[in-house]
Formats: structure tokens, sequence, C-alpha cells
């Protein structure tokens, strides 16, 4: 798969990304910007067929951000109260690593879900 998310803002493109992603059962990563310095990162893993439930995968997700956000030294109101969300199928980074970011996310989510 050659884009492994797309940027929102274009609903042709979010949706054929989205037709490709059910297609090959891959995970859908939707990146928005929030600002000058952050952007959200959004994934759904409805096309991929899983062994454990989304609360387990999301439980996972979780555990890298509150790594990154306290590594990185990133707090504001929104992640605290994202952090009690039951599925954290959202977050926010730096504008300067959500590419990498989400890139790690799409392997790991497709390496870790069968």
């Amino acid at each position: 798969m050659e884009n492994l998310f797309v940027y929102a803002g274009d609903e042709k493109i979010e949706k054929a990304h989205w037709v490709a992603c059910e297609k090959l059962k891959q995970p859908f990563i939707l990146i928005t910007s929030k600002g000058p310095d952050f952007d959200e990162i959004f994934f759904d893993i409805t096309n991929l067929t899983s062994t454990g439930t989304s609360q387990d995968i999301s439980r996972n997700i979780k555990k890298f951000y509150e790594t990154y956000i306290s590594f990185f030294e990133l707090r504001n109101p929104r992640d605290i109260e994202d952090q009690h969300d039951d599925y954290f199928f959202r977050f926010s980074t730096k504008h300067t690593h959500t590419k990498e970011i989400a890139q790690q996310l799409f392997h790991y989510l497709k390496n870790n879900i069968r």
C-alpha cells in the first residue's frame, strides 16, 4: 500500500483511502492539523481481523501515548481528557513527530493485529 495514512481536508481522498484500506484489510489512519504545532492522529482498525478486543488494542496504544507525552512533556486538557476514554483511537502529536508516528502506528497495527 503506497499511502499509509492521509491528511484530512479532501473528502474524496479520505474516502478513496478508506476504500483501499477496507479492500486490503489495512488500518485506516487520518491526520488532522490542530494548528501550527500539533496534529491529531485518528486510527480505525475495523478493516482488520483481530484476535484481541478493540479495547485491548487501544490500551496498548494508550500506553505508548502516555510515554510519548511524558517524555516530550506534552500536556494539555484534551490529552488528559482523552486518557480516560475506554477506546483510545485518536491522540495529539507534535507536528514534527506526526509523520513518523503515523507510519510506525500503521506498521504496529498491521503486524500486531491478526
